[in-house]
């Protein structure tokens, strides 16, 4: 509701600054869930269920270790993308 608010009295420059930035939120907030998930997954080599699970491994494919790294690529080059739309953006004004 608030962004609709602003978009009411912002145009041009401001308001593709602050889209960018609302696009680049999620993915940053799913980097801090991503991140502790690659790590323990695809470096630490256990299950995606946690270490508990480690037997199952054995029975799993080797391409499930592989989704975090998936993830995490995933969001860094949504927040990569925002980021340098919004310098490209503050650059011209």
């Amino acid at each position: 509701m608030a962004l609709i608010i602003l978009a009411a009295n912002w145009t041009g420059v401001r308001w593709l600054r602050l889209s960018y930035l609302v696009a680049a939120m999620p993915a940053i907030l799913l980097l801090f869930l991503v991140v502790p998930w690659f790590l323990s997954a695809t470096v630490a080599g256990h299950h995606l269920c946690g270490p508990d699970y480690d037997s199952y491994l054995a029975s799993s494919p080797v391409i499930e270790r592989y989704l975090p790294a998936l993830h995490l690529a995933i969001c860094c080059a949504i927040t990569l993308v925002s980021w340098s739309s919004f310098r490209r953006v503050s650059n011209v004004t």
